[in-house]
């Protein structure tokens, strides 16, 4: 691993990328392997309960719906959700971690087995799980408070998706290798993930928009090929071939994201707080972020924090205007829609 100082220049967003790609095309392989490992069981698991959704849907079209049918489809839908959301935290775990690892003992300038990188998300998987469940608590709950509020104004309701975007944005970006690769509680890991991402927030925001688009792009690519091969008409084939098209798209895209995470996770430790000085007067034969303590961070909002957050509230604000009058403009346009419900 270079050695860096407080005072060396942060990466740039454009040589965060050249680094993520760089470390994916040179694991290429690997990566792959564990994606699919991961992937295809979860595809398959969320094929099997959308046949489940298709078929309540078809009974429920049909007016033919009992009772007892009613309450045995509310209790399917209670269980797909459920299963649903230990699906995200499963891939979280076992595949965002993993390849966190991994990427991590790259950087570090050494490698890791499949089952070395399994283990270790294993073994940091509560952590994991709760600082993931607990950020999705505080987002519905800013969201759902201040929409009960807000919703009459939708100014002010721009406003607040501005903020919890902002929040997302600067705790996700960090919080998985922090969780991963620290010695630190969900908690704790959260506090350091606001404290480090925003201080590398349009990074971070850039990172995830631009990996975002080439997952659009490829998708949108796969797609329209399929419907040429394939054709629209045959539904069912048309379906299949989607499905197998954007299993393929993930499968290629997913690592992106958590190597670029991590690849930024270290170049600001070692800006911000020297870890690789630390790391090398360790001691330790092989040294990991969990090997020496993670310093406290100011989590407070900074001058610069304020900037980025109006700067993301104007920007919501002015998509919320523009969708306003946009609205606005068609019902004027079109005969008749001026009388519809709003």
């Amino acid at each position: 691993m270079e050695s860096s100082t407080a005072s060396t220049p942060r990466m740039s967003l454009l040589e965060v990328l050249d680094r993520t790609f760089r470390l994916y095309r040179e694991n290429l392989l690997l990566y792959l392997v564990i994606t699919a490992a991961v992937l295809i069981p979860v595809t398959l698991i969320q094929a099997a309960l959308g046949v489940g959704a298709t078929s309540n849907a078809a009974l429920v079209n049909s007016g033919r719906l009992t009772q007892a049918q009613a309450t045995q489809m509310t209790t399917q839908l209670c269980g797909s959700a459920i299963i649903s959301l230990l699906i995200a935290l499963v891939q979280n775990v076992l595949l965002i971690g993993v390849i966190t690892y991994i990427s991590s003992e790259k950087i570090l300038g050494r490698s890791a087995t499949i089952g070395e990188a399994f283990s270790a998300a294993l073994n940091r998987a509560v952590p994991l799980i709760i600082g993931n469940v607990l950020l999705w608590i505080v987002l519905v709950a800013i969201l759902f408070a201040g929409t009960l509020v807000s919703l009459a104004c939708p100014p002010i309701f721009a406003a607040l998706i501005g903020l919890v975007a902002y929040i997302a944005v600067a705790i996700s970006g960090l919080m998985t290798p922090i969780l991963l690769l620290e010695n630190v509680g969900a908690v704790a890991g959260i506090n350091r993930a606001w404290g480090l991402g925003k201080r590398r927030f349009w990074t971070v925001l850039g990172l995830f928009f631009i990996l975002s688009v080439i997952g659009l792009i490829l998708g949108a690519a796969i797609g329209l090929v399929a419907g040429v091969l394939v054709g629209t008409t045959n539904l069912s084939a048309y379906q299949t071939v989607t499905t197998i098209s954007s299993l393929l798209v993930s499968i290629v895209i997913t690592p992106l994201t958590p190597i670029g995470q991590t690849a930024l996770y270290y170049d600001t430790r070692n800006r911000l707080e020297g870890l690789d000085l630390a790391l090398a007067s360790s001691g330790a034969a092989a040294p990991r972020p969990s090997d020496v303590e993670s310093p406290p961070i100011p989590n407070s909002l900074s001058t610069q924090d304020l900037i980025n957050i109006g700067i993301i509230i104007g920007v919501a604000l002015l998509f919320v205007l523009v969708l306003q009058g946009s609205t606005e403009l068609l019902l004027r346009l079109i005969p008749g829609a001026g009388s519809l419900p709003r």
